[in-house]
Parts: structure tokens; sequence; C-alpha cells
């Protein structure tokens, strides 16, 4: 207590000193309730209770991590059991799965009508497998010539997993009974199952409301509107409005609130500098902010999810109530599968990556070109290629050949050993590169995290402004660094001061959720504050290149959020503790050595004393160090000047 300073680097765990991957936010609890409780009357000794002590949290430590690798599966995490920010293959089954989602929605308009088929016989018959992509039970059971099995069953275990999948959800993000990051990994394995099943619990849910005459259409022995199938009916529309409506708000509000930077290039470097972050364990915001619904994209395409839930509800809705008017569906699918993207498709990249792009541009207009033969062919349109035979070598051709270029796709990815633009490579060359940076970075959480626990009256500002110095210039290194060629130099010999960094309020301070520190950089309107040795991450002109897809040589941008972030919590704390805080004084400090000698000497005394009853002990002593203490010494002092006055 006597000597709160800077944690020395050497002080720090191996893999911190090493700028390896070492996790600041690590949510580890010492031990519950039930075993404080325990210990009190189980041992005799102090070194017991201590040996004790640490064996139960290794074993609670041991029981959450085998918890945790049971959500780790390999798609989610990395060698090093940290979530990972490699979205290159991820991406791209995202990408395979919702074209084969799509194909099943037009198969089942074209094969499943009620008159007549669309697409050849043949074609329907080879390719009805994939209806099962869609789980679409009903329309499985209208090609089948000798029905069987119910639809009401089925949809009824849908809307069942569906409630269990949203119940889980909730209890997982509200409840503390599991690690932190057990939990974010949970909610995203849940995310991935959501995506997964949107469509096709869509499109069953839809079904239960479409009926024919007095029977269900997709099942011809449940009678609509019966008790049954209105229970079936009401549970599936609130279904359909707590987990389609619910689900694509969450995914709304999540990538709405990381939306800092306005053009593609600024943004690229946001989303990068969060996976830098994630894979050096320096912050945790790309796992609890769940940034994998969005870090595929480009800044103009972020919003792609919500819109493509949009449109697979407007899909399901098209295919299952149109059944009667095949030339309007084919139509409303064409227009549904290619308006969203056609302006863009041309004119910038949906993707990070361009193997991504490429991927779902082919296979968007695969979709469209299965979609128009089906308008088409609904339409009557009068023409030899519309002939059954005709069309049936049309379809093969086209998919054939959507296939051979997926392949293409996938080898030329396999062949040029494509990475994620955030890899091994680039961490290492930052960890070597910027080793002080990320060192610094480390040594100030770490000490707001320490701070944070001592009272703020004996917090030593001296220590709290050395780090926000150190903090301040390794922000303006980044800032310097990170400016076109033509830009001025910032000098760096006019580095603000402490005083004019720490007088901007907290209000000041625009957090809004996202991490922004733009008044940092801002000019003051105080006379005394002097900001012209910062940029502003705001300015107009961008001081960002855009880059390739992958980028191996250590870039300061990647850790200048990372500073800022840390620089601005820093000032904060600073101006929290700076009205209450006693220290640097000479005169208590004086004082605390003796305090913290007798407050050993009461935890030896004490150690089987129950904690509440031992923290008013403890505060008691330290009343009594600081206000008798304080006593004597103005005592001693009047016995001096009595004493002066005496031999004067």
């Amino acid at each position: 207590m006597a000597n709160i300073g800077l944690v020395h680097p050497s002080t720090l765990p191996d893999e911190v000193s090493r700028g390896s991957s070492y996790s600041l936010t690590e949510d580890v609890e010492v031990v519950d309730t039930a075993s404080k409780n325990d210990l009190n009357f189980m041992l005799s000794s102090g070194n017991s209770y201590r040996k004790e002590l640490r064996k139960r949290q290794s074993s609670i430590i041991r029981a959450r991590e085998r918890l945790g690798e049971f959500f780790c599966v390999p798609v989610l995490c990395g060698h090093n059991g940290r979530v990972s920010v490699s979205l290159l293959w991820i991406e791209k089954w995202w990408i395979v799965i919702h074209f084969l989602q799509t194909f099943a929605v037009i198969w089942a308009s074209a094969c499943t009508p009620s008159t007549n088929l669309v697409w050849p016989f043949d074609w329907c018959d080879a390719t009805s497998w994939q209806v099962f992509f869609n789980l679409d039970y009903g329309a499985y059971r209208r090609w089948q010539t000798s029905p069987s099995g119910s639809f009401a069953n089925f949809a009824w275990a849908m809307v069942a997993i569906i409630i269990t999948l949203m119940i889980s959800f909730v209890a997982v993000k509200r409840h503390t009974f599991v690690k932190r990051a057990v939990k974010k990994r949970a909610e995203r394995f849940m995310m991935g199952l959501a995506g997964l099943l949107f469509l096709p619990t869509a499109i069953a849910f839809f079904r239960t409301m479409d009926c024919q005459g007095d029977k269900l259409f997709s099942d011809e022995s449940v009678e609509c509107w019966s008790g049954t199938h209105s229970a079936l009916v009401g549970l599936a529309a609130v279904a359909l409005v707590l987990f389609h409506g619910g689900y694509t708000l969450m995914l709304y509000l999540l990538i709405e609130d990381q939306i800092i930077f306005d053009d593609n290039a600024n943004h690229d470097i946001y989303i990068r500098s969060k996976e830098v972050e994630q894979m050096l364990g320096l912050e945790k915001a790309y796992e609890h902010d769940h940034f994998h619904v969005f870090a595929s994209f480009k800044r103009s395409w972020m919003y792609f999810r919500v819109v493509d839930n949009i449109a697979k509800i407007a899909l399901a809705a098209t295919a299952v109530f149109l059944r009667n008017d095949n030339e309007l569906r084919g139509w409303l699918l064409l227009v549904i599968i290619i308006a969203p993207l056609l302006p863009q498709t041309f004119r910038v990249r949906p993707y990070r990556l361009g193997t991504a792009s490429w991927l779902f541009v082919l296979l968007t207009w695969l979709n469209a070109a299965n979609t128009l033969t089906y308008f088409f062919k609904a339409s009557d349109v009068r023409s030899v290629l519309m002939v059954d035979s005709n069309l049936l070598n049309i379809l093969t051709f086209i998919n054939v050949l959507g296939l051979g270029i997926f392949v293409t796709i996938i080898g030329y990815t396999l062949a040029i050993r494509q990475q994620w633009p955030v890899n091994d490579t680039l961490i290492e060359n930052i960890r070597s590169d910027f080793s002080e940076w990320i060192n610094a970075i480390y040594e100030a959480r770490l000490h707001v995290r320490a701070v944070r626990l001592q009272p703020p009256e004996i917090v030593r500002m001296d220590d709290l402004d050395k780090i926000i110095q150190q903090i301040n210039l390794y922000w303006q290194l980044a800032m310097v660094g990170s400016r076109d060629e033509d830009d001025e130099e910032a000098p760096l010999s006019r580095v603000p001061s402490l005083h004019n960094i720490t007088s901007q309020t907290s209000s000041q301070m625009r957090m809004r959720g996202k991490r922004s520190y733009e008044l940092l950089g801002e000019r003051s309107t105080e006379s005394h504050t002097d900001f012209r040795g910062m940029a502003s991450p705001s300015s107009k002109k961008s001081f960002y290149k855009p880059q390739a897809d992958i980028a191996v040589e250590s870039d300061p941008r990647l850790l200048q959020n990372t500073l800022g972030d840390t620089l601005e919590e820093l000032v904060q704390l600073h101006n929290e503790l700076a009205p209450v805080s006693m220290l640097p004084c000479p005169a208590l400090e004086a004082e605390l050595p003796q305090l913290q000698k007798r407050l050993q000497q009461r935890d030896a005394e004490l150690i089987f004393m129950p904690t509440p009853n031992r923290a008013i002990l403890t505060k008691i002593t330290a009343l009594n160090a600081l206000i008798w203490g304080g006593r004597r010494r103005r005592a001693a002092k009047e016995q001096r000047r009595a004493a002066r006055r005496a031999r004067q």
C-alpha cells in the first residue's frame, strides 16, 4: 500500500513480456460463496488455508475450461483456445449454404405447384434432394407419390426447437453461471444455428397457414382452423415475430453500434484493429460485440445479413402463398434475388476478400439464371428452348458451368494459400516491431485494474500521470505513422501536456458505446490548451491508405485505435480520481509503512475471523493510524514551538 507504482514488464507474466497472447479481461471468479463458508471452519493454520483455497480455485478453473472446450469447436476457436478472427472458409460456406437454401425455394416453387410442374420432371427428380437444405418437409410430401408422416407433427417440432433456442440464448446471455468467454462462444454458436434455421423455419411456419379449401395444402389429413391447427398457427405466428423479427433486429443493433467510419478504407482499418486486439489479447471487443456478424463485408455491405433475412422472409412468403400464380411468383422470386444485388454487383466488392466476392456474385447469378428459366416457362413463353428436353439441357449446362467455376474459385484459394487479412504472420510482425507499445498497453490496463480495486483516496496520481504521458506519446507516434506522405508531419515536440489532456471532462468524451475518441485530437477552446501536435481521426481528409486483401507488414494504424481507447480510459480515470486522491502527500505517506505493517500483523492474527468483521476492524485501524498519527505530529510540532519560545 505504501507504493502503488507502475507495473514493470519484469513483473508481468511470461507471455506478456514476450508479447504473445495474454488476456487482461479473463473473468475468473475466486471461489463461490459455499466454498468460502466451508473454508471458514475447515483448517487450523494459515498456510493450510491458503493451500486449500488455491486447490479450490484450480478445480473451479479446470471445470470451466472443460466446459469452454465443449463450445470451442475448430470453426470458432483458434489453436490457442481464443475465438478465431479468421472467416476465410466460414464466409464461403455461408455463401454456399445461402445458395443451396435459395435454390431449394426455387425448386419447391417449380416442382410442387398446385397444378402442373414448371421444370422438367427429370430435373425435379434429380435435384429433389436439395429440399433438405431447407428442411421443407411440406414440399417433400407434395413431391412423393404416396406421402407418409404428418406435416403437423413436423411443424410442432420446429416450433419447439425455435422456442428452446430462444430460451437458451436468453438464459446464457442473462445469467452468470458460466465464464464470460464461454458465454460468448455459446452465443456465437446459437447465432450461427439461428442463421441456418432462419429460412427453413420461416417456410415451415408459413406452410402451417397455407390452406386449400378446408384442408392444409402440405398435409390433407389436417383440417384447417380446427382447435389443434389454430393453436399451431398461433404459436407459429408468435415464433415468426419473436424469432425472425427479434433475430433480425438484434443483428441490426449489433451492426449499428459498430459503425464508426463511412468509407471502406477507414472501416477496414477499424475492423482489422479489433482483430489485432483479439489476437494479441489486448481487448475482447471482437468476441463480446460479435464482430463475426459483419467482419466479412465492406462498409457499404455491413447490413447485408439484415437485408438478407428480410429477403428470406419475402422468398418464403412468395413461394408458399403464391402457388396458384406461377407467373407472378416467378417474377417476384427473380426480383427478390436480383434487385438488392444488381446495383452494387459491378460497383464494389461485397466482401473484404476477393475470392469470397467472386463466389458470392457467381452463385447469386446462378440462382438468378435458374429463376429466369422458371419465370419464362411459367409465363408460357413460346420458344423451342422451353420444350422440356431443351429446358433440361439448359438447366444442366447452367448449373454444371456454375459448379465448374465454383471448383475453380475454391482451387484458386487453396493454390495461393490465401489467408485472412489479420493472420499469424502479421501478428508476429506487430509483436516484434511494436513490442514497447504493446507492453505499455498491457501495463496501462493492468494498472487500471489495480486502481479500480483500491480506495480512491490512496491512489497515487503521479503514477497515473506517467502512464497517461507514455500512452499519449505512443498514440502520437501512431498518428504520425498513419499519415499520407503528402500530409505535413505533426511535430512530436508539441505533444500536449498532461494538464491539457486531462482538462477535458467525461461528457466531452463521445463514448456512445463505440470506443470513439475524436475529442482527444481536437483543438480545445480554452486559451491555455494547445493541440496542434495532435491529429484528429475525424478530419475530413482521410489519412488511411487502402490496403490489399492480405497485409503481412506491421502497420501502426492497427494499434492506433487501441492506444486511443486506452488513453481515453486513463483520462476518464484521472478525472474521476484527481478530486479525491490524497497522494502524493509526503506527510501521509510517512505513516503508510507503519499502517501496512500493522495490517499485515492483524491479517495473521485474524485469519479465521469472518470477512465482514475483519473489514470493520481494518477500517478502524486505518482511521486510528490517520487520525492519531496526525494528532501526534501536531503535538510534536507544538512541543517544538514551545521549546523554541522557551529558548528565546
